[in-house]
């Protein structure tokens, strides 16, 4: 069972060599923050800039967003507050890296699923790595 059987509809901060695949991806300089963001929506965003993102997802709904586990810093608490449900992906390997992501990070969701038994059922929440998280949010990833 996967979050999105039917897939990812958009990923607004998309990159050329990216792994997700997607209905729409927004690459820059398109700016994906000024786009609807329908249901099924997945981002990954620039964790320099954080908080145009996370406006963003607080008024969205049935979207996921991969961010750094940071439960010291305020706009993580009103993150976590704002979302259904938080799911913990620590450590995880982006494509392209030997070494895990120097910090712990989580994927934020806003809807009606239950995340953590998805991720659970599919092994991401242990040894997770980057070319996972796409497992979690549909079959054809």
């Amino acid at each position: 069972s996967r979050l999105w059987p039917e897939g990812i509809a958009l990923d607004p901060c998309g990159s050329p060599d990216g792994i997700v695949v997607a209905e729409r991806i927004v690459i820059p300089p398109d700016n994906g923050l000024v786009i609807d963001w329908p249901a099924r929506t997945y981002a990954n965003p620039p964790y320099d800039d954080l908080e145009p993102w996370l406006s963003r997802y607080g008024r969205s709904w049935e979207v996921g967003l991969l961010v750094p586990k940071r439960t010291h810093r305020r706009w993580f608490r009103a993150a976590e507050r704002a979302s259904s449900q938080v799911v913990d992906l620590d450590p995880v390997t982006f494509i392209g890296f030997q070494c895990a992501f120097p910090a712990p990070l989580c994927l934020l969701y806003r809807g009606t699923h239950d995340l953590q038994s998805i991720a659970e059922a599919c092994g991401l929440v242990d040894n997770y790595d980057g070319a996972d998280q796409m497992a979690l949010f549909s079959e054809g990833a």
